[in-house]
This record gives structure tokens, C-alpha cells and sequence, in this order.
């Protein structure tokens, strides 16, 4: 048999460049990268507050924070929601044509689970006590009220990091001048680094550790991790604007303890960031003294409700003048519940932003990992808008006659609240929190003096 004279004639050298071509292709199409879970998760399974044992990690999630985490950073480029959504579409795709990426998950750890409530007494149940140190950041799940036989559920314990697999394959390189692995590549640093997986990730549940887009484990002073922020940021080609805001939330800045701090365990790490955000938010006299917080006299007023201790206010000085919520920068919904002593302090109520159940928090608190079981904590800040209005109402359904009465009270200032209630201006008195800013989340970084310094320069 003849072999055709149409046959090239392969060199060795000719076969190693052409396996070498196609080792570098396939290198470009697909990557896996080992992810450790390295705080607590709660959440995230196909039940709200609930983790699924069975899928614990979910590639519809991780996709969905991939495409929060593209826009908050390189979708800083656009001007524009439409143009926006046109190149976040070329890489994610949408109802129109298929993404450009695929995300497939598998476990290679093994996930250890603990109960998110346990045991008071015969008739309630409370928050378990390894929760306690993060405590004030996991109030949803602490439900007093559950049936002693109902079950109740568990959250991923972070004590031994659970790792998981995430393959990515590229179905295109390119659409229209984007490259689809660079984009990839930057929303990958910026969810591994400031996101997480399942609930509460922007008060440092479920954060992340890869060794891909991590900080190296060289990384072991404050100063070195400083850098690192900068050199990424400009490695991903990444427009930081602290004075500039989109229709969308975009990164804004990154703070970091100050330079005598030490790098800590992961979860040291999560509960420190976790301790000076508690003490800030609840600034008071005392363990049970008055807030220094401008809402609780508000609510009073509003509802014309104070027990007789607490009948002169201490933030409002001119009637409706002085109503103020600025804790709600930190995220809404805010539900306020007072204890009081003859019960005549105001029925819980609920602070939301008109027209919606909820408004996520331009505040992020984290432990940012430089390996499995060791981190620093930091704190981001996305730039967002503002709320314009918020409503505040009775959490329980109206029965009783004070009730309605205090019902009646609220529904006399619906449309009234006003960005200027959410950001005052005309505060002054003493223990004001926020001094003389209008942003809360400003004035908790001032707070802390000389620990948060700002990684990255306030200004491109």
C-alpha cells in the first residue's frame, strides 16, 4: 500500500509546535479553580435561608455574582444602562443568545454542618452559641419564636474549610473587541475577594479563598496587601471613582486596618470586622441607655409612643424637624424593636424603601483570605444610588385599638420621608454619630480613627 504524496512530511519539531498550539488553546477554553468557603455560609439553596446539603454550591449563584461582580467593576467603563447591558450580554449572554461562558461546579471537601438555632427552653429557641461573636450581623436567622419540634436548619461551618471545584469553559474568546476571559478573569478576582456564596455575604458570611485570584500567602502585612490591591486593580484595567455614581453599584473604594494590625484567622478576621461595625451601629449610654442614633426618638415621635423615661427626646429638637433614619445607608429593610419597661415604647416597626421589600447595602465587611484558614479584615464600599424615600409601618398586623390608632399615626407621613430623613443635614446635637457628615457609611469609617486606611487612591 502507497502512502499519497499529498501527506506532509511532519517533523518532530512540526508536531511539537502544533500539540503545543493546541495545549495553549485549550489552556485559553478551559480552567478549573479550587475554591475554599472560608467564614460561615447560610443560605443559598433553593429555599431562602437555607443551605441545600445535597448542592451546598450552585453554579446559577455563582453565576448570578459573577455578573453582579463584572458590573461593579469593569462595567464601570460604561456610561451608560443600555450600553451596559449590551456587553454584559456578549459575555453572559441573556433571553437572546447563549453566554460565552459555561460554569460547572463539583465538591472536593467534605462539608461540615451545625445547627443555625438551638435549645433556650421548653418553648423557644435561640441563635447557637458558636454563632455568638457574629451575633449582631446574623439576626435574620435567630428566630425566638419556632416550635420546639419543628426542625430547624444548619449553616455550613467554616471552623474546617470547605473547598469546591469551579470549572469554566469559554465558548468564545472574543465578541466584538471584548476578550470574554479577561472580563471573566476580573469579575472572578472581585467576587472571590469582596462577594461570597449564599446569604448576608455583604456582612462577611460565606467568604472566599482561591488561590488563583487570591492574595499570595507572601501577603502578611497590611502594607503588602495594600499594594496588592493597587497592582490588581490595574492589572484589571479597572476604573475606581470614589466621586462619580452610575445607575448601577460599582466599586468605590477598599479600606484596610492600619499598619501595626496582624494577619489573623479567617474567621478572627471576619469577627473583628464584625465587632467594630456592631459598635458603631449601637452606639448608646450604657448596655440599655439611650441610642446616640437619631431613630429611636424618631419612632417615638412618629408614633407618639415612649414610656416615661424616655418621653423627652434627646436627637429632635423641632417636631417632625429633626425625623432622621440614617442607618438606613446600611441596608434595608431596618426593624426596630424596643424594650420597654411599662410598655408604652413604640410596637415594632419596619423601615423599608418606598415601593420595595428591600435595598441591599453600599457597606461591605469582610475577611479577605491569603490562604484557607488565615486573613485580614476589611471593609468596601460601593458607589450606588441613593435612596430617594423611605416608608416605615407596624410590623404585626393591626388588631388592637392603640394599634390602628398608631396605624393612623404612620400613615400620616407616608410620601414624606424623603432622601433628606435618610441623609440629614440639620443634625447637631451632642452624641451625634455622624458628627457633621451626611453618609453613614463615611462616618463608620471615621470612626475607627486611625485603623481603616484607604487602599486604593480616593481619585483614577
Amino acid at each position: 500500500m502507497k502512502l499519497s504524496q499529498n501527506v506532509p512530511n511532519l517533523t518532530f519539531e512540526k508536531l511539537e509546535e502544533t500539540l503545543n498550539t493546541l495545549k495553549e488553546r485549550a489552556d485559553k477554553t478551559k480552567e478549573s479553580l479550587n475554591i475554599s468557603i472560608i467564614t460561615h455560609m447560610f443560605g443559598g439553596g433553593t429555599k431562602a435561608g437555607e443551605v441545600d446539603k445535597d448542592i451546598p454550591v450552585r453554579a446559577t449563584s455563582i453565576r448570578g455574582n459573577l455578573r453582579f461582580w463584572w458590573r461593579a467593576t469593569r462595567g464601570a467603563n460604561y456610561t451608560s444602562v443600555k450600553s451596559l447591558k449590551e456587553a454584559e450580554a456578549k459575555i453572559f449572554g441573556d433571553t437572546n443568545r447563549p453566554s460565552a461562558v459555561k460554569i460547572l461546579v463539583n465538591e472536593t471537601g467534605e462539608a461540615k454542618w451545625t445547627p443555625i438555632l438551638q435549645r433556650k427552653n421548653n418553648r423557644t429557641w435561640e441563635l447557637h452559641s458558636s454563632l455568638s461573636k457574629y451575633k449582631y450581623v446574623l439576626f435574620p436567622f435567630e428566630d425566638r419564636k419556632r416550635d420546639k419540634h419543628q426542625d430547624h436548619t444548619n449553616y455550613l461551618n467554616a471552623d474546617s474549610p470547605y473547598t469546591f471545584k469551579l470549572h469554566l469553559e469559554y465558548i468564545q474568546f472574543e465578541a466584538d473587541n471584548i476578550n470574554i476571559r479577561d472580563e471573566v478573569h476580573a469579575a472572578l478576582w472581585a467576587w472571590i475577594n469582596f462577594g461570597g456564596l449564599g446569604a448576608r455575604t455583604r456582612r462577611g458570611c460565606g467568604s472566599l479563598y482561591c488561590k488563583s485570584f487570591s492574595p499570595p500567602k507572601e501577603t502578611q502585612t497590611p502594607e503588602t496587601l495594600k499594594q496588592w490591591f493597587a497592582d490588581r486593580v490595574k492589572k484589571y484595567k479597572l476604573k475606581i471613582d470614589s466621586t462619580s455614581r452610575k445607575e448601577w453599584p460599582t466599586l468605590q473604594q477598599i479600606f484596610i486596618k492600619s499598619s501595626n494590625s496582624k494577619l489573623l484567622s479567617s474567621l478572627q478576621a471576619w469577627q473583628s470586622v464584625v465587632s467594630h461595625y456592631s459598635q458603631f451601629r449601637r452606639l448608646s449610654n450604657g448596655k440599655r441607655g439611650r441610642s446616640h442614633w437619631s431613630e429611636p426618638d424618631s419612632i417615638r415621635h412618629m408614633t407618639r409612643m415612649a414610656e416615661e423615661g424616655h418621653k423627652t427626646s434627646v436627637t429632635i429638637e423641632k417636631e417632625d424637624a429633626n425625623i432622621a433614619f440614617p442607618r438606613a445607608q446600611f441596608g434595608l429593610p431596618v426593624i426596630f424593636q424596643f424594650h420597654s419597661k411599662d410598655r408604652q415604647d413604640p410596637f415594632p416597626t419596619i423601615l423599608k424603601p418606598r415601593g420595595k421589600d428591600r435595598l441591599a447595602s453600599r457597606l461591605i465587611i469582610k475577611a479577605v483570605g491569603v490562604s484557607e484558614r488565615s486573613a485580614f479584615p476589611i471593609v468596601v464600599t460601593l458607589n450606588q444610588p441613593e435612596i430617594e424615600e423611605v416608608e416605615l409601618s407596624l410590623m404585626k398586623e393591626v388588631k388592637t385599638k392603640k394599634q390602628k390608632e398608631v396605624k393612623e399615626q404612620l400613615d400620616k407621613y407616608k410620601g414624606k420621608l424623603k432622601r433628606d430623613v435618610v441623609y440629614p443635614k440639620n443634625l447637631n446635637y451632642q452624641k451625634y454619630p455622624m458628627k457633621e457628615s451626611t453618609s453613614a457609611v463615611e462616618a463608620f469609617i471615621k470612626e475607627g480613627g486611625s485603623i481603616w486606611e484607604r487602599a486604593l487612591p480616593e481619585k483614577p
